[in-house]
């Protein structure tokens, strides 16, 4: 539940998808199958 509260409260307006305590825009990631996790379609600075 942690993960969703702090989207709402840092991330402002719109859709997220929050997975294994990452974060990442609607628009902006894909399931790699091969590994089972998330990832960022475009790099972008951690």
């Amino acid at each position: 539940m942690n993960e969703p509260v702090r989207v709402v409260i840092t991330g402002g307006t719109g859709v997220y998808v929050a997975m294994n305590g990452k974060v990442f825009l609607w628009n902006n990631v894909r399931k790699n199958r091969d590994k089972q996790v998330f990832e960022n379609l475009q790099k972008t600075v951690e």
